[in-house]
């Protein structure tokens, strides 16, 4: 036990400001130990004398020793798209499911065929059509339509440099 003052200004003792300092070792936590445990619908644990309670959104399933969330039931569709937990690849965003329409070049795999699809050059001039992505890949995986297609900006660029170059050739030929 240590013992600090805070005033240095002299006068009775009773006068100053007193602070005592006593450390003890962190209390034990009463209802669980260092490994997780279930409790209802969360896991808990004691961890520097705290107890720390993780909530579990489909309860707490003991494993091992300790204790785990478990996941949502395969017969569930939690973010209402139609496809079941155990088919769609991420089951919290509805824009993602099999048979979902790919988006290019937005690193997302929106159908979950676990690849995802690259915009690619096509030989039209230009035209940004979906090429996959996956292993083996290089075939194209979507069609070309008159909505989806765009010239990207590097094409543009290569576009202008080109004619930036032909016009300085016409020029020094010209010479």
């Amino acid at each position: 036990e240590g013992v600090a003052w805070f005033s240095d200004q002299g006068g009775p003792p009773d006068d100053q400001l007193q602070v005592r300092v006593t450390s003890v070792a962190a209390p034990a936590c009463a209802d669980s130990g260092p490994e997780w445990s279930c409790d209802g619908l969360a896991r808990v644990r004691c961890q520097f004398g705290e107890t720390l309670r993780e909530p579990c959104m489909h309860g707490c399933v003991p494993m091992g020793g300790g204790a785990v969330c478990a996941g949502p039931p395969s017969d569930m569709d939690l973010d209402g798209d139609g496809a079941l937990a155990d088919a769609d690849c991420d089951d919290e965003d509805a824009t993602v499911y099999p048979g979902a329409t790919e988006i290019c070049g937005d690193g997302r795999d929106q159908d979950c065929d676990g690849n995802d699809v690259l915009c690619g050059a096509g030989g039209d001039g230009g035209m940004f059509v979906p090429v996959d992505a996956g292993p083996g890949g290089g075939g194209l995986t979507g069609g070309c339509s008159a909505s989806g297609a765009r010239v990207g900006p590097t094409w543009l660029a290569l576009l202008g440099l080109l004619a930036l170059g032909a016009t300085r050739l016409r020029r020094r030929l010209e010479s």
